[in-house]
């Protein structure tokens, strides 16, 4: 229930794309030809299936509405590959790849001749749905707004060695610390927000989800080398996490604040490629080891045949939404040329 008061003042919030109505009932008291609240009811109501369209609405914006559905269908390109991030969390994955390839294609573009263009350059990208799903085929305009939900504007951040450690670590939050010598079964997710799980390219680094919060990021290089704290970034973000949203980020020097929607990027990142090819890099992995006992996540059962449709190793379906996995078997998945 999103509805109540605040120091006294009658407040509610609607939920997201229609999916509830919020309402603010008054009592009006006529004192001496002056209206005054006498009291007030803050209320949320649920939209479901059970909920009738109005009909004069519906006839209103009807023309708006199939012009709405024949632009989001309309397609912009093509993948090759499917791209589905039901295992985002635990492995790299084609939706933050796609992301960060078209953040990338177009800062490269933007500071060609300018001050940064020789500075070294990185995307984050994070999975703000981890139920996205596009097959292989055509990629339309519905696609690109299921895997970027957000109507966030691209930015650019200067950081040094230090603060991308920093960042890195604030988003393996995202895992539980697992005791590798405990024969219970372990959560290998943390209750944390999926879209402040930030995949950074253009780097290379592992989780060791064995270790405390703070010190899970580890072998973290760039070109091969190993990432000093005095060395100085380019990152391509949004203005949610610019801003120090998700905490990653504190006082961030911001050398690009974009009006040009990171959604709107992808489309035209698209458009520009024809067809795409968003391959994982696997530049970041979960450092392998065995567990004495099970250590699990969750996802839809959805997913529970995509290990073997896609042929990804180490993670299994073992019924009501729970997949198991297996940190060795999951590190097979990593090229043999990425994990030298």
């Amino acid at each position: 229930k999103i509805a109540d008061k605040i120091d006294g003042v009658p407040v509610t919030m609607a939920g997201s794309w229609g999916s509830s109505l919020g309402l603010i009932h008054f009592h009006l008291l006529n004192r001496d030809g002056e209206w005054e609240i006498f009291s007030s009811c803050p209320q949320l109501w649920h939209v479901d299936e059970e909920v009738e369209a109005a009909p004069e609405i519906v006839e209103a914006v009807k023309e708006q509405h199939e012009a709405t559905i024949d632009y989001v269908m309309a397609p912009v390109g093509a993948t090759t590959v499917p791209i589905k991030g039901y295992f985002s969390r635990v492995i790299d994955n084609e939706v933050t790849q796609l992301v960060n390839e078209a953040q990338l294609w177009y800062v490269k573009e933007y500071f060609k001749g300018t001050e940064y263009e020789s500075m070294p350059l990185l995307s984050a990208a994070a999975p703000f749905r981890t139920n996205t799903s596009v097959d292989a085929g055509d990629v339309r305009i519905m696609n690109a707004a299921d895997i970027y939900i957000y109507s966030n504007t691209l930015h650019v951040v200067k950081v040094n060695g230090l603060e991308l450690k920093g960042w890195l670590e604030k988003s393996a939050e995202n895992f539980n610390q697992i005791d590798p010598n405990s024969t219970e079964e372990q959560n290998l997710l943390a209750r944390f927000s999926s879209y402040n799980f930030d995949v950074i390219e253009g780097i290379d680094y592992q989780i060791d989800v064995r270790n405390p919060v703070g010190q899970r990021i580890v072998n973290l290089t760039y070109e091969g080398e190993e990432i000093e704290d005095d060395m100085e970034f380019l990152v391509v973000t949004n203005n949610y996490r610019a801003g120090g949203g998700g905490y990653h980020l504190v006082d961030a020097d911001i050398v690009l604040s974009s009006t040009v929607e990171n959604r709107s990027v992808i489309i035209d990142y698209i458009i520009e490629k024809g067809t795409i090819n968003p391959t994982p890099s696997f530049n970041w992995s979960i450092v392998p080891f065995e567990s004495a006992g099970k250590i699990t996540f969750s996802s839809s059962d959805e997913a529970a045949t995509l290990p073997e449709e896609l042929g990804i190793k180490g993670i299994k379906y073992i019924g009501d939404r729970l997949f198991e996995v297996d940190l060795i078997e999951l590190a097979e998945n990593v090229p043999q040329a990425v994990a030298n």
